[in-house]
């Protein structure tokens, strides 16, 4: 059975990557879940080093794996190995500090889902995200210190931040800078450190467009600069169509 995570224990000091989609285990079955997550950290003691590359996923999930990092007792320094969008942000503001690539991003915004069912039940979809922004967003104002009024017209903006720009707003302490990300983009999917990521579902995904066409090992395929405006233009669309969507299906167990 897959897991979005995997463990390293080596002489106490514990490493942990976080890739890919950050999946609702528990659909999948009993014996992938946030307990499983809570258990294999159990293990570990000591420093812990978390390396990110995800473009988000499961919020309820994200939000496990968060709450279970911020309790582990030991020094926790979160790596951003080339973007860390949606869930997956929220996820690393779990570290005692966090560091970037120069070349990383970092997206924040709404929670969304999809839905299926009568008005009352598609009223209470809307309520139940309305309380997961809410809580996203008091992650985002204790690390940062910004107001919350602020965040929440970011999160809505769907708000894209590079390494210099998250160091700024203090979503990160720290620039790495001797290291690159590399990056390309074919299709619909940008590939970032060897991880897959769909640009359709993103509203405002210039930045993640324009890493990928100016990647460091794009194998001569990645998307020219001067084409990304179309590309974006062409993802909005198929985003909303997504969003549109809420109200006809849903798959949460």
């Amino acid at each position: 059975m897959s897991k979005c995570w995997e463990f390293k224990n080596e002489a106490n000091h514990c490493s942990l990557s976080i890739f890919g989609e950050i999946e609702d285990v528990q659909k999948w079955g009993d014996e992938v879940t946030p307990q499983t997550f809570k258990d294999e950290l159990a293990q570990c003691a000591g420093p812990l080093d978390v390396y990110i590359n995800s473009g988000g996923g499961d919020a309820f999930a994200g939000h496990a794996i968060y709450n279970i990092l911020k309790r582990y007792e030991g020094r926790t320094t979160v790596y951003i190995d080339g973007v860390a969008a949606s869930i997956a942000s929220v996820i690393a503001m779990a570290g005692d500090r966090i560091v970037m690539p120069a070349n990383a991003l970092m997206m924040i915004h709404n929670a969304w889902g999809d839905g299926r069912g009568n008005a009352a039940a598609h009223r209470e979809l809307a309520d139940t995200l309305d309380r997961l922004d809410q809580t996203i967003v008091g992650v985002y104002a204790d690390r940062t210190g910004t107001d919350r009024q602020k965040i929440a017209a970011m999160m809505s903006a769907e708000t894209w931040f590079t390494a210099a720009e998250a160091l700024e707003a203090g979503l990160v302490e720290e620039i790495e800078a001797n290291k690159r990300v590399a990056a390309s983009l074919i299709g619909d999917f940008a590939t970032i450190n060897g991880q897959r990521v769909d640009v359709r579902r993103y509203a405002n995904a210039g930045k993640l467009l324009n890493m990928a066409a100016a990647g460091t090992d794009n194998g001569g395929e990645g998307q020219p600069v001067q084409d990304s405006d179309k590309a974006l233009g062409i993802q909005r669309n198929r985003f909303w169509a997504m969003k549109r969507r809420i109200l006809e299906t849903i798959d949460r167990e």
